[in-house]
C-alpha cells in the first residue's frame, strides 16, 4: 500500500511540479547557453579543449531532441552571422596551404 500511495504521486504531480520550478528552468536555459558556446566552438576550431567536449556530451545527453536541434540551429545563424569559418569549409592539409 505504502508502494502505490507513493509511486503515483512520485511519477506524475511531483515531477510536473519539479519540470516547472524557477530552479529547473534556470538550469536548463544555462545549459542550452552553454551547449551554443560549445557547439560554435566544436564547429569553428580544429582542437578542442576536453572541457568543450564534455559540455557537449553532458548536453546531449541531458537534452531532448528537440532542445538540442533548436539549439544547433541557432548556432548555425550565429555562425553565419558572425561570419566565422566552419571546419569543414576551412583549408586542410598541403592543398591549402599552396592556395594561399
Amino acid at each position: 500500500m505504502h508502494f502505490a500511495y507513493t509511486c503515483i504521486p512520485e511519477g506524475k504531480a511531483r515531477r510536473r511540479r519539479r519540470n516547472w520550478s524557477w530552479e529547473r528552468i534556470k538550469r536548463h536555459r544555462q545549459l542550452v547557453r552553454d551547449y551554443r558556446d560549445a557547439w560554435v566552438k566544436h564547429q569553428t576550431e580544429k582542437s578542442l579543449p576536453g572541457s568543450v567536449a564534455e559540455l557537449v556530451k553532458k548536453a546531449e545527453d541531458t537534452l531532448n531532441v528537440f532542445n538540442a536541434n533548436i539549439a544547433r540551429q541557432q548556432t548555425e545563424m550565429e555562425i553565419d552571422r558572425k561570419g566565422l569559418t566552419r571546419v569543414e569549409d576551412q583549408p586542410q592539409g598541403i592543398m591549402g596551404w599552396a592556395k594561399t
